[in-house]
């Protein structure tokens, strides 16, 4: 029982560990977006195509980003949910009884 408490309070850590990373590196990643734009609205020697380059790559870093914490949040949720099953007492199935010998006539 010790066990389980223990193991579940280290997923609860690392569950939040990753959230405030992930939110950490979504601030960092918003600035640089703005800084990019910056930079890309005040090039004007920049063919218009490499701008759609940069914008169509911005795009893609926040979708993957999006789709790496759904499936962080999906591995956690099914560790989550063997703990939760665990601790309600949930055992493997015991095996069947031997059956009895002959007797003997």
């Amino acid at each position: 029982m010790v066990g389980e408490t223990i193991a579940k309070q280290m997923l609860s850590l690392q569950k939040a560990t990753v959230d405030q990373s992930y939110n950490a590196m979504l601030v960092i990643q918003d600035h640089s977006e703005k800084i990019m734009q910056t930079v890309m609205e005040q090039a004007t020697w920049l063919p218009e195509g490499s701008k759609q380059v940069v914008d169509d790559w911005i795009v893609a870093v926040k979708k993957n980003g999006t789709d790496y914490k759904q499936m962080l949040d999906d591995y956690f949720g099914s560790v989550e949910k063997f703990f939760t099953t665990e601790a309600a007492g949930k055992k493997p199935a015991k095996a069947a009884a031997k059956p009895a010998a002959p007797k003997a006539q």
